[in-house]
């Protein structure tokens, strides 16, 4: 029996020959077929790795949103009532120092407003490729259970008929087997529950996010309002 191997980005196929017969059609095609699942499965392995990185850029970015909104945060409590607080409140989480400059609040605000903006662009980049990953991957498991079902259980079926070693392919296609499942049943499922917690900690951040652009804007009301009375009454806030 002699032993041809098969190159692939994903991994080497090995084919046994139990003669030195030539390969019929149906042969051919089911190795043309199963050398083509291996490039398909790599680039979706690919492609999967690449999800991932993206994913943890997100949530390195995602850190970074949030130090920026303590940040924000620590700004607007210093216009204390102005923005809505409570002094007392303030007092005792240790707020003693009052300075409404709300040029810089303004500025800071709209600074993490770009980087939100961008950061979203980002996240909607990967729901997007992972979306079209899951349709393409269930198209690819189709194509798997094709091969599983019609080429290689033939092969195996009719090993007399076959020059084909089945005990060679057979070992092979289950290291193939690994493979696929552990793309589709770990490395898949560990990515999109990830996913899942990662959405649920931005939209929490989100809530966060939209109550401070509301103390934010409801401070330049305030401040507004006060410089019109001034105006009108006359007197100096300076």
């Amino acid at each position: 029996m002699k032993t041809k191997e098969i190159k692939t980005n994903l991994r080497t196929i090995k084919v046994g020959y139990r003669t030195e017969g030539e390969l019929s059609t149906f042969e051919k095609t089911a190795i043309s077929d199963y050398k083509r699942l291996h490039n398909r499965l790599y680039k979706f392995d690919r492609k999967y790795r690449e999800m991932n990185g993206l994913l943890l850029q997100l949530e390195l970015i995602q850190e970074e949103l949030v130090e920026d909104l303590v940040s924000l945060e620590q700004s607007v409590k210093k216009a204390g009532p102005l923005a809505g607080y409570d002094i007392k409140e303030l007092i005792e989480e240790g707020v003693t120092e009052w300075n409404i400059d709300t040029n810089a609040i303004n500025a800071e605000t709209l600074r993490l407003r770009d980087k939100v903006d961008a950061h979203h662009s980002l996240l909607n980049t990967l729901y997007i490729d992972s979306e079209k990953w899951n349709t393409a991957f269930e198209t690819l498991d189709v194509q798997y259970k094709f091969f599983d079902k019609y080429q290689f259980f033939v092969i195996i079926r009719d090993w007399e008929k076959m020059v084909i070693d089945t005990v060679v392919f057979d070992e092979d296609f289950e290291e193939f087997q690994a493979i696929f499942h552990e793309l589709e049943n770990k490395k898949r499922v560990i990515f999109h529950a990830n996913w899942q917690s990662f959405v649920i900690k931005r939209n929490l951040y989100l809530q966060e996010l939209n109550a401070m652009y509301r103390r934010v804007e409801g401070l330049n009301k305030q401040i507004e309002e006060i410089t019109e009375r001034a105006g009108r009454e006359g007197f100096s806030l300076n």
